[in-house]
């Protein structure tokens, strides 16, 4: 059962990005993009004059 384990640039392990240099940058660019899709929905939501309670619980639910 000799056999070598594949090598990867980056994987996600308990949430985190790990990439192969050990740097940041790869989790920081994710979260960013996460942030940006649930705020632009958040936006959307807003154009369709929502109560500020209803944006409220989307935005505890979501962010």
């Amino acid at each position: 059962m000799d056999s070598t384990a594949a090598t990867v640039e980056k994987f996600k392990f308990l949430g985190c990005f790990i990439s192969q240099d050990l740097k940041w940058v790869t989790h920081i660019d994710s979260i960013v993009k996460k942030a940006q899709q649930r705020l632009y929905f958040l936006r959307q939501l807003k154009k369709f004059n929502l109560p500020q309670e209803l944006l409220r619980q989307f935005y505890s639910a979501v962010i």
